[in-house]
């Protein structure tokens, strides 16, 4: 139940459970609006939002902005920047370190004198403005100059199948261009696949977001997260001024623990090479000959065939690239377990060291296929 300005409890629509699951914002947002509650909604996430920027900037996690979906009914009432500048002043956090993302359709009415006094009213606390969901509203193009936004969020509708519908290119092509002209960063939302991320790259779109980057985490893993994503970025930074070319390396990850893969995903995508998962050895070779893999990471402890048990088996089928063995129990193997030579012992405490073996790697000339 929810209570309103006017103090009449009402039922939670249908499908909306009141405690115990998560609950979409397209299902209590409309709700918050209805009952007039959606400043005290937006006035509470922005605090939070700003507060939590503000702890990790203190304990000096460099996180560039931190964005916020604002409501139409906010936007158009006028009390939006009021509610941005008490959040700004409370969390001390600089205002271009908060970006406001608008929905297109919100801009479909036209540019009425309270919405550009709104805008107007943000821009003077320099916080940065996004349009969010483009491409599903109905706003003329010249609003996008007239508004002075600084980004614009391709709708994840013309991202999702990029990689399969051929129309799809064209159109994302033509928005990204049109966004550059106007000296708009883009966006893409809902990328989820490799694939979209390389069609995206090619087209020139400067920002991702979707699976592909990271699944939704908790605010006290995002400390490590962003550290780990600089820390590549560096090492990427280095790798490009080098005069040896690096190789995009096709990189098969075999655990079963399903967070590590992902967490080593992100990693290695972030120094550009495509990865690609198993959760068991004899997954992993059935996935050999088709990937062809160049460099091999599996842990020992895996369901059925142990990682050990599994390296030699990876040979036989062909793979001659490296394989690392990124354990927690390394370097605590049980004593009965004896390592082959072709094998690196990795802790997983230590992916720093992973990471930069593997980017060096990269360097070296690709190995050949056994039959």
């Amino acid at each position: 139940m929810l209570t309103g300005r006017s103090g009449v409890w009402r039922r939670w629509p249908a499908g909306i459970t009141q405690r115990g699951g998560d609950i979409r914002p397209d299902q209590f947002i409309p709700l918050a609006e209805q009952e007039h509650l959606i400043d005290n909604l937006t006035r509470v996430v922005l605090g939070r939002a700003t507060t939590q920027h503000a702890l990790w900037l203190a304990r000096g996690v460099d996180i560039p902005t931190i964005s916020v979906n604002v409501s139409a009914i906010s936007l158009h009432s006028g009390s939006l920047s009021s509610i941005v500048d008490e959040a700004l002043r409370a969390s001390a956090l600089p205002g271009e370190r908060l970006t406001l993302e608008i929905t297109e359709g919100t801009l479909a009415d036209g540019l009425d004198p309270d919405v550009l006094g709104t805008i107007k009213r943000l821009r003077d606390l320099n916080v940065r403005l996004s349009i969010d969901d483009f491409g599903t509203g109905y706003s003329p193009l010249a609003y996008l100059k007239r508004l002075d936004f600084d980004e614009l969020k391709i709708d994840r509708s013309f991202i999702a199948d990029i990689d399969s519908d051929e129309l799809s290119v064209p159109i994302v092509r033509s928005v990204i261009q049109l966004a550059h002209t106007l000296g708009l960063c883009v966006v893409a939302e809902g990328v989820e696949t490799l694939e979209a991320e390389r069609i995206l790259r090619q087209l020139g779109c400067d920002l991702f977001q979707g699976y592909v980057i990271c699944r939704p985490i908790h605010p006290s893993a995002v400390a490590n997260f962003v550290t780990t994503t600089n820390a590549n970025a560096r090492m990427v930074g280095r790798s490009a001024a080098s005069s040896v070319p690096h190789r995009r390396l096709t990189i098969l990850a075999v655990d079963e623990d399903r967070a590590m893969r992902h967490a080593l995903r992100i990693s290695l995508q972030r120094l550009g090479h495509e990865v690609h998962e198993a959760r068991s050895g004899s997954s992993a070779l059935r996935l050999l000959k088709r990937l062809k893999p160049d460099v091999i990471v599996l842990d020992h402890i895996l369901p059925g065939l142990s990682g050990v048990e599994t390296v030699p088996l990876l040979r036989r089928a062909g793979h001659l690239g490296p394989i690392f063995l990124f354990s927690r129990l390394v370097p605590d193997l049980p004593k009965t377990v004896t390592l082959p030579l072709d094998v690196w012992p990795i802790s997983k405490s230590d992916q720093k060291t992973l990471l930069e073996i593997i980017d060096a790697y990269a360097t070296q000339p690709p190995a050949t296929y056994g039959s």
